[in-house]
Formats: structure tokens, sequence, C-alpha cells
């Protein structure tokens, strides 16, 4: 193997461009999606509209292939991690109490609800019971459906609230 010299060979060490959270380790293309919620205490509200941002900027930049939620779940959480953000069990189907069960619930206390279907109505009344939850700190709803964006309000019980629409549908 030959061994590289030059400044071909300081420009692949130097990483002193690279992303300047702490912790995490990703080249220079991944900083503007990097979050600082590795170095942020989670359920701080900078790291949480940080971190609710490249999340919403991550599904604004990717083309969902799915046939039904399940598959759009596997996919959501390929894309977070893909931006920085752990999906991993803990963070996925959490119950929040009996009743509920939200699809993931991030680090930073960022929960996220998928809908392909369902009535606007229910899936309000679903999102004010996660609401409730003290381990909630902002929701994100992924839908394939505008109409469950209608008339959106932009908190829940004190609470962030956000939508992304996915366009496309089921494949």
């Amino acid at each position: 193997m030959r061994r590289r010299t030059g400044a071909r060979a300081r420009a692949m060490l130097d990483v002193s461009t690279w992303c300047s959270t702490p912790g995490c380790v990703q080249p220079p293309a991944h900083i503007s999606a990097c979050t600082p919620s590795t170095a942020a205490v989670p359920g701080d509200p900078a790291t949480i509209a940080a971190q609710l941002a490249a999340v919403v900027a991550g599904l604004t930049r990717t083309r969902f292939r799915y046939v039904d939620e399940i598959e759009l779940h596997a996919g959501i959480a390929a894309m977070l991690n893909e931006i920085g953000v752990p999906t991993g069990p803990e963070h996925r189907e959490v119950v929040l109490s009996p009743r509920d069960r939200i699809d993931f619930l991030l680090a930073s206390g960022i929960g996220i609800e998928v809908k392909v279907a369902g009535r606007p109505g229910d899936v309000w009344r679903q999102l004010r019971r996660y609401a409730e939850s003290d381990r909630v700190r902002a929701l994100l709803l992924i839908t394939t459906r505008a109409r469950h964006v209608t008339g959106v309000p932009t908190s829940l019980n004190d609470k962030t609230m956000a939508f992304h629409v996915l366009r496309g549908g089921l494949r």
C-alpha cells in the first residue's frame, strides 16, 4: 500500500473543519445536519428547537419508499440516524401511559408521531394526550394526509408542535 504524502494526506487528516459538536465525528458535509444534542442538556429549549429544525430539514430532503406505516417508521429511523439522532429500541414505540405509545421519543424530549391514515379528530386527541406526558418536550407529527394538519396549533399543553406532510403517499 502506498503511503499518501503532501497536501492531500494533510487534508485527509485535518479534522479541524469537521463538526464541532462534542462527541460528533462526522465529516464537513454533515455539519449542516448536526444538532448540538450530544453537547446540550436534553429538554433544553435551544436543543429542542435545533433538533426539531434538523429533523424537519432531514424529512424535507429525504424521499421515503414504503408500503405501510412500519416501513415508513424504518425509513424515518434511518434518516434520523443519518443526521446524528439516535433511534435505538429505547427511542421507538415508547410507552407514555397505559393507553399511549408514541412512535419515537428522542433523547431531547421530542416526540414523533407518524400517521398514514386516520381521522383528524382522532389524531389530535392522541397528540393532546401525548402532550400531557412530562417526558414529551415537543411534538412532531409526520403524516401523509394534509387534512391531519389543518388548523395545526403552534403548541399543545405549552409544548412546541410541528408537523411535516410527506408527499407521494404509499408506493
